[in-house]
């Protein structure tokens, strides 16, 4: 998968927190002899917190800040929801070191939550970006340039009992699902780790909203939504904030014979009065505050 985030993690523990009902508490200072109840006797592993939450009834697993390995998959097969500590994804980072997926979700309750989730390459599998195996809902989500062993599910596989909604993704053969977008999704900077959508990105006023995102907060701690919510792990900025970019999409591609393409800029910002805009094809430049779209024959 690709490696989405930071390097940069520290444990914290605000001291000891009183233990809410439901709720078993992880830390990499932890015991797995511990009962989880609270922060002053954390378990030490998150499938043991999640085997315990399931045999007591417990409804969440809380997982402290830290840098966290994976050797095998966390298999969560009951309504449990598995979230991290802090609002921040990065301060809670699984590193997928065993070859296989870090989360194994096999219920339609059993939720993964704010974690970041890095390294991961499944040589032998067909589990590149999501191997959705069992159950569950995939929303809201850029899945995009991954690797897998089975080259025609680079992106995601999914069971047929498996729902797919309003996500971005290179669809591999077999693979349906609602108000999909199989597109580039339009990132600033993939090679250098932003992942931050461009003016006239396909993400953008893509998504499926949801009521909890109403108070909550993307990866850059801005609001997750205004209006109809974005794909992916960022909120765009409104067209009319923040500073000045620029962006240009177009219909085709490639082709076989002859193909006429017709080309748009996007452009954003606080200030964007006066534009003009500028095309150059390798016939000649053109130039004019009227040409935000135009078409080129190839």
């Amino acid at each position: 998968m690709r490696i989405i985030g930071r390097w940069a993690a520290a444990i914290i523990l605000g001291g000891v927190c009183a233990a809410r009902a439901g709720t078993l508490h992880v830390s990499l200072l932890g015991d797995d002899g511990n009962d989880g109840l609270s922060w002053a006797a954390p378990l030490r592993t998150i499938q043991a917190a999640v085997a315990a939450a399931r045999d007591q009834g417990h409804a969440l697993v809380l997982v402290s800040n830290g840098i966290w390995s994976s050797t095998s998959s966390i298999v969560v097969t009951n309504a449990i929801t598995v979230r991290a500590f802090s609002p921040d994804p990065a301060a809670t980072t699984i590193n997928g070191s065993g070859g296989r997926p870090v989360f194994w979700l096999g219920h339609p309750g059993a939720v993964a939550d704010g974690f970041l989730i890095r390294d991961i390459y499944v040589a032998n599998a067909g589990g590149g970006g999501i191997w959705a195996n069992s159950l569950g809902t995939i929303r809201n989500c850029i899945v995009w340039g991954n690797q897998a062993g089975a080259g025609n599910k680079q992106n995601i596989r999914k069971a047929a009992n498996t729902t797919l909604v309003n996500t971005l993704v290179t669809l591999s053969p077999g693979v349906t699902g609602t108000d999909t977008v199989d597109a580039d999704p339009q990132f600033i900077d993939s090679g250098a780790g932003d992942y931050r959508l461009l003016p006239g990105s396909p993400a953008i006023d893509a998504g499926d909203n949801q009521t909890w995102q109403e108070t909550a907060l993307d990866y850059a701690g801005s609001l997750r939504r205004a209006g109809r919510v974005d794909l992916g792990a960022f909120e765009a900025l409104a067209p009319d904030a923040g500073p000045f970019r620029v962006n240009f999409t177009n219909t085709l591609c490639r082709g076989a014979t002859e193909l006429e393409v017709v080309f748009t800029a996007h452009a954003a910002g606080a200030d964007t009065n006066g534009l003009t805009y500028s095309w150059d094809f390798g016939g000649g430049h053109m130039s004019g505050a009227e040409l935000r779209v135009v078409t080129n024959t190839f």
